[in-house]
């Protein structure tokens, strides 16, 4: 997750079957200009700003790809919109930072406003920004929770809000099927007096870099 909050998007499954790092699909499509929208019954998001480039290839269903160069900051991939408490099911193929920025959910809500992160995988070092809440285990694991309050740009134009997140204490595996319940940190955050917003925005899975390269083969279901 950034050092700097920047807004990073422009406002089930019984089984999945995947195959990473196969041949290009006929359907792909490829962002690499910040924008949001809907595809293979899923919301999508992309967002980068300053230097580098980086792309979101959209692939069928919850499937998507991202990679970035030496990028400044950049946000992108698939979800929901709204967002919710809600079992998120997900694989990740490949993944490779060698900068900021992290991979997990991500998502926004309002009154007030409030920006939140459900970090699994994370670049150079652990996220641990901010106040820290304490632990609770969610999915079969212990996530650290950590809080604080910025000042920039949202979904609502530049206002004060809060950022919470929970960082898993290790980095989940790759290649294997996982689950983040949305809802039992939503729950946590506000046992610890989070002011969590009211009305819930977008949510997706993230793929976040800034000040370095990396790249992600994810999907969700």
């Amino acid at each position: 997750m950034k050092k700097k909050a920047v807004f990073g998007a422009l406002v089930s499954a019984a089984s999945c079957v995947l195959a990473f790092g196969g041949a290009p699909q006929a359907n792909a499509q490829t962002i690499t200009t910040s924008g949001t929208g809907y595809q293979g019954g899923f919301f999508w998001s992309f967002w980068r700003s300053g230097s580098g480039s980086a792309s979101l290839t959209l692939l069928s269903g919850g499937h998507f790809t991202t990679s970035w160069t030496n990028i400044g900051d950049c946000t992108m991939g698939k979800g929901w919109n709204p967002g919710g408490a809600r079992v998120v099911n997900y694989n990740v193929g490949t993944y490779w930072n060698n900068g900021g920025g992290t991979a997990g959910m991500y998502g926004w809500m309002q009154n007030p406003q409030t920006e939140w992160y459900v970090n699994e995988f994370w670049g150079t070092h652990k996220p641990n920004d901010g106040t820290y809440l304490g632990t609770f285990w969610s999915d079969g694991a212990p996530y650290d929770m950590y809080k604080r309050q910025l000042y920039g740009s949202s979904p609502n134009g530049n206002v004060y809000f809060w950022q919470v997140y929970s960082s898993r204490q290790q980095q989940n595996t790759l290649r294997q099927n996982h689950t983040i319940n949305t809802g039992n940190h939503f729950y946590a955050w506000k046992q610890k007096g989070v002011p969590l917003g009211s009305t819930m925005q977008m949510m997706f899975f993230d793929t976040e870099g800034w000040g370095g390269s990396g790249g992600a083969d994810v999907t969700i279901w």
